[in-house]
């Protein structure tokens, strides 16, 4: 059994079974492990001795994900906007600014996991703590997971940038994932998360392929019903401060997209467009290894 102790270091907008009641649920978690272990090259064989599946004949998972020392519910006033770049108030045009069910920032859990059923092969113990790590030191959790919600702070984790780092290429590596950790430090990672949530309309990048995701707005808007964001951004605490972490998921036969289309879309949120302003996190990524 491993504990890992977590802090929520922007909020997590996880809305539970009522509308002013958010949930840390395991399933979600479990969701985030999936995604990672498939990232990372893990083989459909190995993914469902792991995990479990139903496809080629029904196997449990021995892999338990629990939460524990649970904080209490928030007070539905106090939760934040899940755009907090856009301006606040009540104006229906900045509907999309509405406070949302969420955990603050600061919100500390317990994740368990454990084996059963006879437990994992040592290889697939190997897997299984690769993807968990990635995780822990890359991910999050919740709603608006690529633009800084939800961002975690693994207690475990190294504070100096270098250090950090050098433990996340590790794991990452000859996976087909691509990552950099960009230069600017903020005093508050709310801060990172303003700057990652000012990005340019899916509409300014139809002929890229939406690599920066893209929701569906109406029947002459051409872009498919929903598409994850390629490019996941996420917000890091170390030493100095707080840092933005950026991801790219460079499966182009998962997403659609490739290099080329990266870096088109950095140069479009560096420079703007005629729909859009020139952005922070542009010119951040512009000056990183992914730009």
């Amino acid at each position: 059994m491993n504990r890992y102790q977590i802090e929520f270091i922007t909020p997590l907008f996880s809305r539970g079974a009522y509308d002013d009641l958010p949930e840390i649920r395991p399933a979600s978690i479990r969701g985030q492990l999936h995604w990672w272990f498939r990232a990372l090259g893990g083989s459909y064989a190995d993914e469902k001795a792991v995990f479990g599946g139903v496809h080629g004949g029904a196997t449990a998972s021995k892999l338990v994900v629990r939460v524990a020392d649970l904080p209490q519910r928030p007070n539905p006033a106090l939760f934040p906007p899940t755009l907090p770049h856009k301006p606040a108030g009540n104006d229906p045009r900045y509907a999309p600014n509405a406070p949302k069910c969420a955990f603050p920032a600061g919100t500390r859990f317990t994740l368990v996991i454990a084996e059963r059923l006879g437990g994992l092969s040592d290889a697939h113990i190997k897997l299984a703590n690769r993807a968990t790590k990635s995780w822990l030191l890359a991910g999050s959790l919740g709603l608006r997971t690529t633009r800084g919600g939800g961002a975690i702070h693994w207690s475990d984790a190294p504070t100096d940038v270098e250090i950090f780092r050098k433990q996340l290429a590790d794991l990452l590596k000859d996976a087909p994932l691509r990552f950099d950790i960009l230069d600017r430090v903020f005093p508050q990672a709310e801060t990172g998360r303003r700057v990652i949530t000012e990005t340019i309309s899916h509409e300014a990048l139809p002929d890229l392929h939406y690599p920066l995701g893209a929701v569906h707005q109406g029947p002459q808007d051409p872009a498919p019903a929903r598409k994850t964001s390629p490019l996941r951004l996420t917000v890091r605490r170390f030493a100095d401060g707080y840092r933005i972490l950026a991801l790219w998921d460079d499966r182009q036969n998962i997403t659609g997209n490739n290099r080329v289309h990266l870096r088109t879309a950095i140069e479009r949120l560096a420079n703007g467009t005629v729909k859009s302003k020139p952005t922070e996190i542009g010119r951040l990524l512009l000056q990183s290894s992914l730009g």
